[in-house]
């Protein structure tokens, strides 16, 4: 069903931004606005919401029965042969739309851009992204609790994990990194939640930030795992960093000790108010104080939400404050080719009078396993 609190904030975000309609055509704001679970594939499929508060859903008929059930009374459905232009231009006619804006989100389909600018010349269309992460970039209590429960399961399949694996190791069995990453989706899901991916990446591996996961047994040395899983629709994600036997490259404890310091320095920054840029910058010059800035190539963290990777992002060309409710990552890292890499990652929310970590605290020095 509507949402009419969500509703409310988008159609204030609108008016603020001066965009006529906003097209809801991805999985998450179609879900965050209207519970609706459909999405049209190669077809036009969306949810528009006019900025006084109207709705309408345009879609293909064999969607109907689902917009209905989840409540949606204004439909403009349109048959195949016939296609999705008429439906459009009774929008732009009956919405008064000429001369304004259409915001569609980002992550629609390429070819529902096109069918609006073919069957709405007059009306200009915008990138709806950052519209929708102005009001879908503030987490109301529902959707912190179910973070809460993503995170704290990620942290107990985390130690399950590293329980198996140190008896394992100990026994002298060889595991591959995709038994780890098995082991991670099996401990998450018997929790109750719903994997959604896993990075594992021993040695050499563990210095791509987005390595894939294969068959390269796991050796001595570093161990990266990076994961997460869903309740209710809403992520988890966390990295952390162990070594399978006993250290014998000294660069590697002092460089998870930069890591862990540029984590916290950053994480002990977060509050309303405070630029998501600073924040990015707290971490960033921990890691270049100590030489290492750059192998730290990436941002310092990305928001998270109903999707994995969301506005508004800890990034240095991100001016935006933070405000209650916002829900984030910090997850700096250092990346030696060849050799490996540290990220150390947990996720965050901002609260009235700070911030809190969806996540255990960041062991201070790596863990060892096997020995």
């Amino acid at each position: 069903m509507l949402r009419s609190d969500r509703l409310a904030r988008l159609v204030e975000a609108m008016a603020q931004a001066d965009v006529s309609a906003y097209i809801a055509a991805s999985a998450p704001s179609l879900r965050w606005l209207h519970g609706l679970a459909e999405t049209g594939g190669s077809r036009f499929l969306g949810l528009a919401v006019h900025r006084s508060g109207a709705v309408r859903f345009i879609g293909p008929a064999l969607s109907g029965d689902q917009a209905r059930r989840a409540g949606v009374s204004d439909l403009d459905l349109w048959q195949d042969g016939i296609g999705v232009g008429p439906a459009l231009r009774r929008l732009t006619d009956e919405w008064g739309l000429e001369g304004g804006s259409i915001a569609l989100d980002d992550d629609a389909p390429s070819v529902m851009a096109f069918d609006l600018l073919e069957s709405c010349p007059g009306v200009g269309l915008v990138r709806g992204l950052g519209l929708r992460s102005r009001v879908m970039g503030i987490k109301d209590a529902k959707e912190i609790d179910l973070m809460v429960q993503a995170g704290r399961i990620a942290d107990e399949a985390y130690l399950a994990v590293l329980a198996r694996l140190d008896g394992e190791f100990r026994a002298g069995r060889a595991l591959t990194e995709r038994a780890v990453g098995e082991m991670l989706w099996e401990e998450m899901e018997a929790r109750g939640g719903t994997p959604t991916f896993h990075i594992v990446g021993t040695g050499p591996g563990s210095a791509e930030p987005h390595h894939h996961s294969g068959e390269d047994e796991i050796g001595p040395g570093v161990l990266l795992l990076d994961f997460g899983c869903t309740v209710g629709g809403y992520h988890s994600d966390i990295t952390r960093v162990v070594h399978v036997g006993p250290v014998t490259d000294p660069e590697v404890d002092s460089v998870y000790k930069v890591v862990h310091q540029a984590q916290q320095a950053a994480a002990n920054l977060a509050g309303p108010g405070v630029r998501f840029q600073d924040v990015d910058r707290a971490a960033r010059s921990v890691i270049e104080a100590a030489g290492y800035g750059t192998f730290f190539t990436h941002r310092t963290g990305h928001g998270i939400g109903s999707t994995g990777h969301e506005p508004p992002h800890v990034v240095s060309d991100n001016i935006e404050a933070m405000a209650p409710g916002n829900c984030f990552s910090i997850e700096p890292g250092i990346y030696l080719p060849g050799r490996f890499g540290v990220r150390l990652e947990n996720l965050h929310r901002v609260t009235p009078d700070g911030a809190a970590s969806f996540n255990a605290s960041i062991e201070p020095a790596i863990r060892i396993l096997g020995v």
